[in-house]
């Protein structure tokens, strides 16, 4: 053991998709980068990312698949579904699981986890700390981190985190791998003008809009572009979606790739999910066509676009190949204000949010 350990308890699935196991990921390798010994609390849940949080390293503490699919009521039904057991239960779980050690920070990213789980887990752990988006619960925890841009952001977590807490808000703590940042520093000033596209709508697409974004780039006006796609390794349409690929010319496929804000930085346009890769594209400013493929996404992405930081198309339930269709064709002719959302998103976003939260956990050590 090192001078400190750090458990993460976080989830993917198919449910929940692989947001927060990635940002969970970014955190622990820049606290691994600082000397910290850290572990993973995670569910084997189908569609886990568990051989990915193996194969960089980290040791995981895996909990057994649950048998409780429809646990909780209420407005909070949804997200208690994806625990796989109850708050009891998983808290025992994972006090179990952590077999005597005694961490000196427990991270937690998961929507169905609240203060209840926490204060069963509070007396096993020196400090907690919360990662969240929703602002809908209380917590019982020392750090919270929300880094969305929500206007009004300053008050969103009065009277659901305790007096003591400290709260790192906003883009400015976003967890970007250190490849942003170093990308960002080295990125050209974009012109406005389009002839690559990056298509990625996170880790599992359950509503497939990479197969509707193909479609749509397969109109002959739009022939010469140059495209990425992007899947994570849990994505039920793969199949779709390198048939799509196959017929269309200028076409790249990935899957699971590391070089991510390689393409990034390389792509004049992005057509792509409202999840926590869009503080990654604001960062090398790129401008986006964004669908929200989750009912948490729509209020920050939102905002950015009401102040002109990227263009939101709709819910993936509304959003249809002609509407994608259109909104490119748009893009193609608007070159001045994608130079313009892509100086916004640059200023807005640096990529050394990962940096402060880990200077923030070694002050407050």
């Amino acid at each position: 053991m090192r001078t400190k350990s750090i458990l993460f308890r976080v989830d993917a699935s198919i449910l929940t998709g692989s947001g927060h196991v990635m940002r969970g990921l970014t955190l622990a390798e820049e606290l691994r980068n600082a000397g910290v010994d850290v572990g993973f609390v995670t569910r084997k849940h189908d569609g886990n990312l568990n051989g990915l949080i193996r194969s960089k390293g980290f040791q995981i503490f895996e909990l057994p698949v649950g048998q409780q699919t429809n646990i909780g009521d209420g407005a909070r039904g949804v997200y208690a579904q994806w625990l796989g057991a109850s708050q009891q239960e998983d808290a025992r779980e994972t006090i179990e699981a952590m077999d005597g050690l005694r961490p000196e920070w427990l991270i937690v990213d998961h929507y169905a986890i609240d203060e209840q789980w926490e204060q069963l887990v509070r007396p096993h752990v020196s400090r907690i700390m919360v990662i969240d988006d929703l602002a809908d619960r209380k917590h019982d925890c020392d750090i919270l981190l929300d880094q969305n841009y929500v206007v009004g952001k300053e008050d969103r977590y009065k009277g659901l985190v305790p007096p003591s807490c400290t709260t790192l808000l906003g883009p400015h703590y976003a967890l970007l791998r250190k490849e942003f940042a170093e990308a960002g520093a080295l990125m050209r000033m974009r012109d406005g003008i389009v002839k690559r596209v990056f298509v990625f709508f996170g880790g599992v697409d359950p509503d497939n809009m990479t197969c509707k974004s193909l479609d749509a780039l397969l109109d002959p006006e739009l022939s010469h572009l140059k495209v990425d796609v992007v899947l994570g390794s849990a994505n039920p349409h793969r199949d779709k979606v390198r048939q799509l690929v196959e017929r269309r010319p200028h076409t790249t496929f990935h899957v699971q790739v590391d070089t991510v804000a390689k393409l990034m930085a390389s792509a004049d346009l992005a057509l792509c999910a409202g999840g926590s890769s869009t503080w990654e594209r604001l960062s090398l400013g790129l401008p986006s066509l964004v669908v929200t493929i989750a009912d948490n996404q729509v209020p920050f992405i939102r905002d950015l676009n009401n102040d002109g930081l990227l263009r939101w198309l709709g819910s993936s339930q509304n959003v249809d190949v002609v509407m994608i269709k259109s909104a490119l064709k748009v893009a193609l002719m608007d070159s001045e204000r994608n130079r313009q959302e892509s100086e916004a998103g640059m200023l807005m976003v640096d990529g050394n949010g990962a940096v402060r939260v880990v200077q923030c956990i070694q002050l407050i050590s």
